[in-house]
């Protein structure tokens, strides 16, 4: 995966079977006991599901700025709220 505006590698993807699938959506052994309210594991609505994402609104931000090469204050902006439906930080 190449960033756009540095045009240097970001990542890579990697190409993968069913099998391989299967085993990334796992949650991993002890997950649901240590993050029953995580919002893989939650049952209440999607809002209260994604205030759980809040507490990486920077991480979020960097990745999508990362990966589009957009300046970090549009990620910052209604590219990372609108994931989750927040307000401006």
């Amino acid at each position: 995966m190449i960033n756009p505006a540095t045009e240097a590698v970001a990542g890579t993807i990697s190409m993968g079977g069913p099998k391989d699938v299967d085993r990334a959506v796992q949650p991993p052994a002890g997950f649901r006991r240590l993050f029953p309210d995580h919002p893989a594991e939650a049952s209440g609505p999607p809002g209260a599901r994604a205030r759980g994402l809040q507490g990486h609104y920077d991480e979020i931000a960097q990745a999508i700025s990362t990966e589009m090469g957009a300046p970090i204050t549009l990620a910052k902006g209604s590219q990372t709220r609108s994931a989750w439906g927040i307000s401006a930080r």
